[in-house]
């Protein structure tokens, strides 16, 4: 199973660094307001063109190939609504199963799936994808604030 500790954990670091990167984003509060269908969505960040689509499971197991095809159908919707484009962010303590990658894979929708069954280090792993694609962390004078992995 998993402590709610941890799953909290990932889901208020995440919150957190979306805050901090001056970006629109909308919490899965927010999320569900707007859309009572989008249960698997955790946070989408508003990018100009896309929308990035946050997924924050640290359960084990991993989850269900009902769960994986219940997000895969929220991205579906959220493309309908905006129409941007779309990337998904994964982010589970447990890998998910071969069948449920590749369904992931073979979706149009770009992905990503990070997973590590160390909170600190899945996070420490969104924070550099984030920045390797140029979404970073600002002060509060809008300056970037460089990693210290």
């Amino acid at each position: 199973m998993y402590s709610t500790h941890e799953y909290n954990f990932i889901k208020k670091k995440v919150d957190t660094f979306l805050k901090s990167t001056g970006l629109p984003y909308y919490d899965e509060k927010y999320i569900r307001t707007q859309n009572s269908q989008l249960t698997e969505i955790d946070f989408i960040l508003d990018i100009n063109n896309c929308n990035v689509c946050i997924f924050t499971k640290f359960i084990n197991p991993a989850p269900s190939s009902s769960t994986i095809t219940k997000f895969i159908s929220n991205l579906n919707i959220v493309k309908e609504i905006t129409n941007k484009e779309i990337y998904a962010i994964l982010l589970l303590k447990s890998e998910i199963s071969h069948d449920d990658k590749f369904q992931l894979m073979t979706h149009p929708i770009k992905n990503i799936i990070l997973n590590n069954d160390d909170k600190e280090i899945l996070y420490k792993m969104f924070m550099e994808f984030m920045y390797s694609n140029n979404i970073f962390i600002k002060d509060s004078d809008g300056d970037t604030v460089m990693l210290n992995l």
